[in-house]
């Protein structure tokens, strides 16, 4: 977790280079003042994937942290806002796909350069939501986190900003909004209390709170948080605690740390994101799922492709562990 704070110093900095005029090999252009390295870049194929849910199609490849540093450096008189602002203080998901959004009153839209424009506002900020960091040793003005978690919501909930989730339809906004807060508590350590008191006046207030009372500061990404959401459904349909993080021992030292647990028929689930399809990884994880066995726990992994299908599965292996709904259906 990063310590915020006004007139803190970001990493993106060390990274975004002057535009020399020709874009030196190895480099791409931010705008016409940055460049930074390709190897920064996001991949193509999440890059397509992304623009298909852009209000304009838009394909972002340069990270949103790099775009928003280069557009605030380039107009000093501007503030960051919302998921760009989340992207500078350093949150590692959800952000990259969206617009950079800077509040200003000066910035006329002829000065702005560059393949990708900021998206330019005028929003009434209150004392104390506007701090600043510190980039390539120049300052830039930011709205607080709380704020930018607000904004960013506020977004979330009138469709302009989506992502693929499993969920029903009508559930989505709410799943995605879920992710956020989870997020920006797990990586950023925003308090929920905070988001709160910085969403009057810019999020429904009762639709806020359902967000907030879902959320959890312990999911290490945001499929962790949609796991976490379905098998809570499952957990309501059975009568069973779902816990997180639950660690497991073997003589005095820690063997894993199972993403979300159900203790009573012992089956442990974890989300595997793509770092486990390195080789070392999956010997890794299998001498896991070879302990939790010998101890009678039954090991559950699910990557992003079976998440559609996970609640079906996890009914099945509870009921096979003897546990059964309240409606006494069998799936």
């Amino acid at each position: 977790m990063r310590q915020l704070y006004c007139g803190m110093r970001i990493a993106t900095g060390s990274l975004l280079h002057t535009n020399p005029g020709r874009v030196p090999p190895g480099m791409a252009s931010v705008n016409g003042r940055f460049v930074v390295p390709r190897f920064v870049l996001r991949t193509s194929g999440v890059v397509l994937r992304d623009s298909l849910r852009h209000p304009r199609r838009v394909s972002y490849p340069v990270p949103a942290e790099y775009r928003a540093a280069a557009f605030a450096l380039a107009h000093p008189g501007a503030t960051v806002s919302g998921f760009s602002a989340l992207a500078l203080y350093g949150l590692p998901y959800l952000a990259d796909a969206h617009d950079v959004v800077l509040i200003s009153s000066k910035v006329r839209k002829k000065e702005l350069g560059g393949q990708f424009s900021p998206t330019l506002t005028r929003q009434p900020l209150g004392p104390g939501e506007t701090w600043h960091v510190v980039c390539r040793d120049e300052p830039i003005r930011v709205v607080a986190p709380a704020v930018a978690a607000a904004q960013a919501l506020r977004l979330i909930r009138v469709g302009e900003c989506s992502w693929p989730v499993v969920a029903p339809a009508d559930e989505e906004v709410f799943v995605r909004a879920v992710q956020l807060v989870d997020a920006c508590r797990r990586f950023l350590g925003i308090a929920p209390e905070a988001i709160a008191a910085a969403s009057k006046g810019r999020v429904d207030n009762r639709w806020l709170a359902s967000v907030l009372k879902a959320s959890s500061a312990l999911a290490d990404s945001p499929k962790e948080t949609e796991m976490r959401l379905l098998a809570g459904k499952v957990a309501r349909d059975y009568g069973l605690e779902l816990r997180e993080q639950v660690e497991f021992f073997d003589r005095g030292e820690l063997v894993t740390r199972a993403d979300l647990a159900f203790p009573e028929p012992r089956v442990a689930l974890y989300y595997d994101g793509a770092n486990h399809d390195d080789p070392g990884r999956r010997i890794k994880d299998t001498r896991i799922d070879l302990y939790l066995t010998s101890i009678a726990w039954q090991p559950l992994r699910y990557a992003t492709n079976m998440l559609g299908g996970m609640p079906k599965h996890l009914a099945v292996v509870l009921e096979e562990r003897g546990c059964a709904r309240f409606d006494g259906r069998k799936i």
